[in-house]
C-alpha cells in the first residue's frame, strides 16, 4: 500500500461456536465479533446480527456504510429469527 492510498480498511475478529443442549436439541450456533480499531465487541446469535453491526461500524468510520443484503439466502440465517437478537453481555 502507498502512502498515498486512501482505502478504508477495517478488521473483525469472528468467533464461532455450537453449545449443545438437552433441554433444545442440538442445541445453538453462537458467536461474537470484535472490531479491532475500535475495541467494540459484540455477541449474535444470527448471521444477520453479525452483518447489522459490520454495517453499524463501517457507518462510524469511513465513506459509509458497507453494504450486506441480509435478505440475500446466502447471508440469511438458516433459521431466521423474527427479530434479530444481540447479546451485549460478554460471555
Amino acid at each position: 500500500m502507498s502512502a498515498t492510498d486512501t482505502r478504508t480498511r477495517h478488521t473483525f475478529v469472528v468467533r464461532l461456536w455450537h453449545e449443545p443442549s438437552e433441554l433444545a436439541p442440538p442445541g445453538q450456533w453462537r458467536g461474537s465479533v470484535d472490531h479491532l480499531a475500535s475495541g467494540d465487541q459484540r455477541h449474535f446469535l444470527t448471521l444477520r446480527d453479525l452483518c447489522d453491526f459490520i454495517v453499524l461500524q463501517t457507518e462510524r468510520e469511513g465513506p459509509g456504510p458497507i453494504q450486506i443484503d441480509v435478505h440475500d439466502p446466502s447471508v440469511a440465517s438458516a433459521h431466521p429469527a423474527e427479530t434479530p437478537t444481540v447479546i451485549d453481555e460478554r460471555l
